[in-house]
């Protein structure tokens, strides 16, 4: 029954094409001159064959929308990404990511202090590309005497002096180098 409906329609008006909704509005459109034709066969059952028929057409036409919509959003995303502007996500796009990456440290000191374990001076090295951080000891590194130690404690809080700084940094440097052997 709603094949020979919808041949009645199609006889009428032709085949849909791409404007499949132009074509529905059409078909809206020469429904009652249609079901008029029917009205021999159909008899009262009339009113609700045009009721089921107009469900019918407006569960197609949801779901053509739905595909249309589906078919422009995947269209704006490939606009979108085609564009260069949003290519750039937060403060490192891939090429100042890139030169972030090369021109960083190997490897930062991070802390100075006394071992929890053994009460000697330690520093915390932190190793970025590896994600990792090593304790270095610095035991011996300074046998201050008197004076030396008085000195120290003339210097503010995390101040030390350049040639011990130094001193510092070379063994950090070493134990890094050894650490990134392994």
């Amino acid at each position: 029954m709603v094949a020979a409906f919808t041949a009645a329609i199609v006889a009428r008006i032709g085949k849909p094409g791409k404007d499949t909704f132009a074509w529905a509005a059409r078909a809206a459109l020469v429904t009652p001159e249609v079901l008029a034709s029917f009205q021999p066969f159909f008899g009262n059952a009339l009113p609700h064959l045009a009721f089921w028929l107009s469900k019918e057409w407006i569960r197609e036409w949801k779901s053509e929308d739905r595909g249309e919509r589906a078919r422009a959003w995947k269209r704006e995303r490939r606009r979108l990404h085609a564009l260069i502007e949003l290519r750039k996500r937060g403060p490192f796009d891939t090429i100042a990511r890139d030169e972030y990456l090369a021109n960083r440290p190997i490897w930062s000191i991070e802390a100075m202090g006394v071992g929890a374990f053994t009460f000697k001076r330690m520093v915390k090295v932190r190793i970025p590309s590896l994600e990792q951080e090593i304790f270095v000891s610095l035991a011996g590194l300074a046998k201050a005497t008197g004076l030396k130690k008085k000195k120290l404690l003339r210097f503010k809080k995390g101040a030390i002096p350049r040639e011990l700084e130094e001193r510092v940094y070379q063994i950090a440097k070493e134990a890094v180098s050894r650490e990134l052997a392994r």
